[in-house]
């Protein structure tokens, strides 16, 4: 475990926000600190893993490696089309894709004309189609600089270390009129500030939009615009009146974390209080159900949603030469 300053702003100083278990991987026991700085207000993990101790909180299962590439093709298929019309507005050119993982994105992206190439961290996952991926850091990859039309990272920043050396290497690698797509969880939502949806200790950076804003133009980017929405990955409200019902009736706020976050324990989540089941937590679960689809709707359009993709551009760049 390593002490860090603020990714942002570099203070040392910072307050607890929460602890937080790994609910989802269960790797280990520990507690993680998500803690705020004191000067600038970004969220992150401190003290966290360091580089090397990181990659043992990434499983198999976290990559789903066991799947073919048909059935990762079927499992994507909806997230993928999301992402293609997220970018589709543009002409395809060279596009690189940051945490690429198998290459179901790049995949689908190259049928659509793109030319191709990723970066992927970890050897774990498998390349199932055969494309040209880099193994290892950002830093490591060796790309030209003003290469690429178009860098995309779909919920990947969040994992990394020092986020504004990826940022910077995205400004180094894309064309002055390129574009970049960054898609990460905002933490100033109902699942990021009291669900604590961030996949910690995996999740080691917590973005707001202003937060974001300011590293990317430090980092030598203007944002072009910024969409919330539940098309390419959950970021559902869903389980809030849940939340709030089993604090009523004196729940701990990390014991009801973990039983939604927990894989196996959502019955226990939605059908009980205290350990016991509860006809009144049915129903307020039902109710919830019914009510999240309007309350994520709202969230998104009032810019509070979990799950932001942020367009970037060079700063000092002219309109895009790569737009239809």
């Amino acid at each position: 475990m390593e002490t860090v300053s603020c990714p942002l702003c570099r203070s040392n100083e910072h307050r607890l926000l929460f602890k937080r278990r790994d609910y989802t991987h269960s790797v280990t026991d520990d507690e993680f600190h998500v803690v705020k700085c004191v000067k600038c207000g970004f969220v992150f993990v401190n003290p966290r893993p360091n580089i090397h101790e990181i990659h043992a909180y990434y499983t198999d299962e976290f990559y789903l490696s066991h799947l073919t590439a048909e059935q990762l093709l079927a499992e994507t298929r909806v997230r993928n089309k999301a992402k293609c019309a997220m970018i589709g507005r543009f002409n395809p050119g060279r596009l690189l894709d940051i945490g690429c993982q198998k290459g179901e994105f790049l995949y689908e992206a190259q049928r659509n004309g793109w030319q191709v190439n990723g970066i992927e961290f970890s050897d774990k996952p498998p390349n199932l189609f055969h494309l040209p991926i880099f193994y290892g850091s950002v830093e490591e990859a060796p790309y030209p600089a003003d290469y690429f039309d178009l860098v995309t990272m779909w919920a990947v920043l969040e994992h990394v270390h020092d986020p504004r050396s990826t940022l910077s290497y995205i400004r180094r690698v894309l064309k002055k009129q390129g574009r970049a797509f960054v898609l990460v969880p905002n933490f100033n939502s109902i699942p990021g500030r009291l669900m604590r949806h961030d996949d910690v200790p995996r999740h080691l950076v917590m973005f707001t939009p202003d937060t974001f804003k300011r590293m990317a133009e430090e980092e030598g980017f203007r944002v072009v615009r910024t969409v919330f929405s539940n098309d390419i990955f959950s970021g559902s409200c869903r389980g809030v009146l849940n939340f709030l019902y089993k604090m009523l009736r004196g729940e701990s706020l990390e014991e009801i974390v973990a039983q939604n976050r927990q894989p196996g324990r959502w019955s226990e989540f939605s059908n009980c209080v205290n350990g016991t089941l509860s006809n009144v937590m049915l129903k307020v679960d039902r109710f919830d159900i019914w009510l999240s689809q309007y309350l994520d709707h709202l969230v998104n359009k009032l810019g509070f949603g979990f799950i932001m993709t942020v367009e970037i551009a060079p700063h000092d760049s002219r309109p895009s030469t790569i737009l239809d």
